[in-house]
C-alpha cells in the first residue's frame, strides 16, 4: 500500500518558517504541532533564509510575470500581422493586378461579369474598347 505525498501551500510553509525563526520553541515541538519532521522544518527555514534577500529586490515575481505577459502579447501581435499579410495577398480583387497603375481590359471584363445589372454596360464597353462604337 503506497502513501500519497503531501503537498503544502506557500502560506502553510511561511507560517511554519516564521514560527521557527522566532525560536521560542524547538524544531521537535513545531514538528509535533504541525505533524512534520524536524528536518523538513529546517529545510524550509534554510530555503527561506537563502531567498530572503530576493524579497526586497527590484526583480520581483510580478515583474517577471509582466515580462512573460508582454512576450505573449508580442507573439500574438506577430501572428496577427502574418495572418493580415496573408489575407492581403490572397484577397482576389478584380481590379488588383501586380502593378497598381496597370488596369487591363481583362480586369474590367471580370469586374462587369460579376455584376448582373451591368451586363448591358459590359457589352457596350467591349464594343467601345474595340473601336466599333
Amino acid at each position: 500500500m503506497s502513501t500519497t505525498r503531501r503537498k503544502f501551500s506557500k502560506e502553510f510553509k511561511s507560517k511554519v518558517v516564521l514560527e521557527s525563526l522566532k525560536e521560542r520553541v524547538s524544531f521537535e515541538v513545531l514538528a509535533k504541532k504541525y505533524e512534520l519532521t524536524p528536518t523538513q522544518i529546517s529545510t524550509w527555514k534554510s530555503q527561506a533564509l537563502k531567498n530572503f534577500s530576493n524579497l526586497f529586490s527590484a526583480d520581483s515575481a510580478e515583474q517577471k510575470d509582466k515580462g512573460i505577459e508582454t512576450q505573449i502579447l508580442y507573439a500574438q501581435i506577430g501572428q496577427l500581422k502574418v495572418e493580415n499579410d496573408w489575407l492581403k495577398k490572397s484577397y482576389n480583387d478584380p481590379f488588383r493586378t501586380t502593378k497598381r497603375h496597370d488596369r487591363t481590359l481583362l480586369s474590367f471584363i471580370e469586374y462587369f461579369s460579376t455584376m448582373p445589372v451591368a451586363r448591358t454596360y459590359q457589352k457596350w464597353f467591349l464594343l467601345y474598347s474595340n473601336g466599333r462604337v
